[in-house]
């Protein structure tokens, strides 16, 4: 994902668990965060609740990314606050799209 969002020209912040991700939506504040469903130690869908309880925290687009398609985890990403909800895999041209709104 990092490699294929460089190659459209994003600059890209990994982080690899929850509180790493709360920490740099935090301190960078991007245009739009990629959020995997499923992450170890404090969970995407608190990430997303954190993000959005920040100063300017609704500014940031937070998109789920999920292998799970299920309706009632696409309801619990939209009350945490992500404002879309993608499934794994994930085209790239649609991602893409995603991206440039």
């Amino acid at each position: 994902m990092k490699a294929l969002l460089e190659a459209y020209g994003y600059t890209v912040e990994v982080a690899t668990n929850g509180e790493e991700g709360v920490h740099l939506l935090q301190t960078i504040q991007p245009d739009v965060a990629i959020v995997d469903i499923g992450l170890p130690g404090l969970d995407d869908f608190e990430v997303a609740r954190r993000t959005r309880a920040i100063p300017d925290g609704n500014a940031i687009k937070l998109v789920a990314l999920t292998g799970y398609s299920d309706p009632d985890v696409k309801v619990c990403a939209a009350n945490a606050g992500f404002d879309l909800h993608l499934v794994k895999p994930v085209n790239p041209a649609k991602l893409g799209m995603v991206l440039k709104k």
